[in-house]
């Protein structure tokens, strides 16, 4: 075919290829999130470029620093990159501890070029988690959340992420998502430490949760209750205290679409002193939800949230 026919130009292909790769990896989603490039895709295609040929691997591969690197090594760098973004591809792509060590500087990736550096690499991949198990499961989840710290839009990113997890019948992206809440849940109490930017993604990663429909029923109730807890804080009372009100609000702002489910928990928010006196739009604004929904109160469920605080939930 024409790919065995290729002759030098294997090596250009497969360098496009890589390039195309490295550019595009950390924005793929799975296939039905319809995204321009495919977890899949990028699965077919690692797989091709570590099936090639020794030759073609030993190709000297040109980099915008000037240095030249084999074809191997570029390879090398992307593969162990998109592991990193994407730890699922880990149950598919052969080791490439066979690869000698990355020389990344070509896609912006630290390169330890010395013979130390390719062997700190194998470790790595040898000492990587077996897929599915537990610790595999926590270091997935933890490199998401580094991810999610990295910008506002990476936290939504990792959102749409959450909600193809739980919706998929693969077990262990079901176990990634629910370590992710679980952890997410347990770090509450340590809310009052994070630095701000910190603070602020994670309110949004909150609020998103609930208005997305990432968490239900028990789940939900914890997380709307840990929302009227933070915004209880009175925001001057102390530093502590103003970075739990600041993250409720930051969660508040996500969800508020949703608030008309709840009339009873809106009742309780309007009812915050603090949030009467300084934030008096808002609390029209919720008060204004309760009343249109005042005249159809009967037609939901409730499901309690702890400490007396009862969450209506639309029946359907």
């Amino acid at each position: 075919d024409r790919w065995n026919t290729a002759g030098a130009n294997k090596g250009m292909f497969a360098v496009a290829l890589i390039s195309y790769v490295g550019k595009n990896y950390p924005h793929a989603s799975p296939r039905r999130n319809k995204p321009l490039v495919s977890i899949e895709n990028l699965s077919t295609t690692l797989q091709f470029v570590l099936s090639l040929d020794n030759e073609t691997m030993n190709g000297a591969v040109p980099t915008p620093s000037g240095k030249v690197v084999t074809l191997g090594e570029s390879v090398k760098a992307i593969v162990d990159a998109c592991l990193v973004r994407h730890p699922s591809l880990a149950e598919v792509l052969p080791t490439t501890s066979n690869l000698s060590s990355a020389a990344a500087s070509n896609i912006g990736i630290p390169n330890n070029a010395d013979n130390s550096g390719a062997s700190n690499s194998q470790n790595q991949n040898q000492n990587r988690p077996t897929p599915g198990s537990q610790d595999d499961i926590e270091e997935c989840a933890n490199q998401y959340f580094q991810q999610i710290y990295a910008s506002e839009e990476s936290a939504r990113k990792v959102v749409e992420m959450l909600k193809s997890f739980k919706a998929s019948g693969n077990a262990r992206e079901n176990d990634i998502f629910a370590c992710m809440i679980h952890n997410l849940f347990d770090e509450y109490r340590f809310f009052s430490k994070y630095p701000e930017k910190e603070l602020r993604i994670t309110g949004i990663l909150f609020g998103l949760l609930i208005k997305e429909q990432l968490v239900s029923s028990i789940t939900l109730g914890i997380a709307l209750r840990y929302v009227l807890e933070a915004l209880r804080k009175p925001p001057t009372q102390s530093p502590q205290s103003g970075k739990m009100f600041r993250f409720g609000m930051f969660a508040l702002e996500q969800f508020k679409e949703r608030l008309h489910e709840w009339p009873q928990y809106c009742s309780h928010i309007v009812q915050i002193p603090h949030l009467r006196e300084g934030y008096a739009a808002l609390v029209g604004e919720i008060e204004g939800v309760v009343m249109d929904d005042g005249q159809n109160s009967a037609a939901g469920s409730s499901i309690s949230t702890g400490g007396g605080l009862g969450v209506r939930v639309a029946d359907g």
